[in-house]
């Protein structure tokens, strides 16, 4: 009997201590739980720091973008006190400014069709920041180079000289564009085709073209 006592005490010991142990596990993990759920959120900051610091970083990187880096034909018509054609290549480098490599042109300085211009020039243009959705934008342009002037109809004259366009106006959908254009010529003329020896000349048109 006191064999089997001795087994009962020993073994309710056992199944004591076992409990206790059990216990302190379970204790310890629920007090662990916590931590980890602290070292999720602070993985979470973490991530979500990176990846703003990204975007700031790739929006900057983009600050510059917003224009077409490609070459494009333009062609214009303008209408004034003749009528005339620009073909003109040009090029963005920014998005507000441009480089137009050549212009070549024609015009009637006026309605009798007996006085004619053909320039050749190079500029550049200036854009506004763009609005309406990006839809528009304002531009000026300012070209100098060589104007070729015949009079007469058949030639009966020409005179070559500098000469010098400006204008402004409004770009839609990057393709239309109208304005105004300003047109000085060092060579001197009036409307009935007669050149004279000093002076200048200068011509108003309205213009719209297409960008190809």
């Amino acid at each position: 009997m006191n064999y089997i006592k001795l087994f009962v005490t020993v073994f309710a010991m056992a199944l004591a201590l076992n409990a206790g142990a059990q216990s302190k596990t379970t204790a310890r993990s629920k007090s662990a739980a916590p931590a980890k759920t602290t070292t999720t959120t602070a993985a979470k900051k973490t991530t979500s720091s990176s990846s703003s610091s990204s975007k700031k970083s790739s929006s900057s990187r983009s600050s510059n973008k917003g224009y077409d880096p490609d070459v494009h034909f333009m062609l214009e018509t303008r209408i004034g006190s003749g009528i005339g054609e620009n073909l003109v290549l040009e090029k963005e480098f920014h998005k507000y400014v441009a480089v137009d490599f050549f212009s070549l042109g024609y015009t009637s300085e006026n309605w009798k069709f007996d006085t004619h211009k053909i320039s050749l020039k190079t500029g550049a243009r200036g854009f506004s920041p763009r609005w309406w959705g990006g839809r528009m934008r304002a531009y000026t342009d300012l070209a100098l180079g060589y104007d070729c002037i015949i009079f007469g109809s058949p030639i009966s004259e020409t005179s070559h000289g500098f000469g010098l366009t400006w204008g402004l106006g409004i770009h839609m959908l990057d393709h239309f564009y109208f304005g105004y254009s300003l047109d000085y010529t060092t060579i001197s003329m009036n409307l009935g085709g007669w050149a004279s020896v000093s002076g200048g000349a200068t011509s108003h048109f309205f213009k719209f073209g297409y960008r190809f």
